[in-house]
């Protein structure tokens, strides 16, 4: 998987995602139940990009976190992103008072495989805006997330999105010896 950003993005530290729940937590007023959801995932992240910046005195932290996550063997056959994406987007809404969900809102044409959805939280001080991309290629679940809190970045994150480029290994150089 590529993206294609902007340099006004920079990859951020290992423990970003982490540092910025404990500050929505203590800070925005998200419930704990959601913060523990996603701390469950923050392990699986490989790649954070950032966007930090200060506009009218106000710190906003625009971001791209992707999750992979390795399933062993025995539970390949249990993934399906047709259960697996509304059993999210039930979760999310039942740990976040006022959040609006919406299913394939900016989806990729190239990509039917790639489920989608937009989320909007609403805090004490902002509104959270996110675009959610699940895809599965066995043995990975890969799932990207867009988020961004001021509303001059949206343009800015649906050029990145529509970069996204997705290439399926060439296996056929495969070597089967141990």
């Amino acid at each position: 998987m590529t993206l294609t950003y902007p340099d006004n993005w920079q990859v951020m530290k290992k423990d970003f995602l982490k540092d910025a729940l404990v500050n929505v937590k203590d800070k925005k007023g998200l419930p704990q139940e959601a913060i523990d959801t996603a701390k469950t995932f923050a392990p699986f992240v490989i790649l954070t990009l950032g966007k930090p910046q200060k506009i009218d005195g106000v710190n906003y932290n625009s971001n791209i976190n992707v999750f992979v996550l390795r399933v062993p063997e025995g539970e390949l056959k249990d993934i399906n992103l047709d259960v697996l994406i509304p059993k999210q987007i039930s979760d999310i809404k039942a740990s976040i008072p006022n959040v609006k969900v919406t299913s394939g809102l900016f989806p990729l044409s190239e990509y039917p495989d790639i489920h989608n959805y937009s989320s909007q939280i609403t805090l004490a001080d902002r509104v959270i805006n996110q675009y959610q991309y699940a895809y599965w290629h066995p043995p990975y679940f890969v799932q990207v997330t867009f988020s961004y809190s001021h509303p001059s970045d949206e343009l800015e994150l649906k050029r990145i999105i529509q970069s996204m480029r997705i290439e399926k290994a060439d296996n056929s150089n495969k070597n089967n010896s141990k």
